[in-house]
């Protein structure tokens, strides 16, 4: 699953300015850390779905049953940084900022 976006800092930080300019419309040469933060939750977002579809095609594919179960009682500013560790790209993402003059 990790093998199609590039876990490395240039990877990351080539996603988040994609993201800044393409998702965002801002221009990649000049943008705050709203726009920082916007496009790092848009690339999270891009990696879950990747393993979210290859885990559905692996269930699809031995037809098996699927339990669904959505909450809303989590706290939204935990996430992103419970995902940056679950991913294990936490200093990735931190050196990646960083090397952009922005702190995760």
């Amino acid at each position: 699953m990790s093998q199609y976006m590039g876990h490395d800092i240039k990877s990351i930080q080539k996603h988040i300015i994609e993201h800044i300019e393409y998702s965002l419309g801002k221009s990649r040469f000049e943008f705050t850390k709203e726009h920082v933060a916007k496009a790092v939750a848009l690339s999270l977002r891009d990696r879950l779905l990747e393993c979210f579809n290859d885990a559905h095609q692996i269930y699809f594919s031995k037809e098996m049953k699927i339990l669904n179960y959505f909450s809303l009682d989590y706290n939204l500013g935990k996430l992103i940084p419970q995902t940056l560790l679950n991913f294990n790209l936490l200093d990735s993402y931190q050196l990646a900022l960083d090397d952009l003059g922005y702190n995760l």
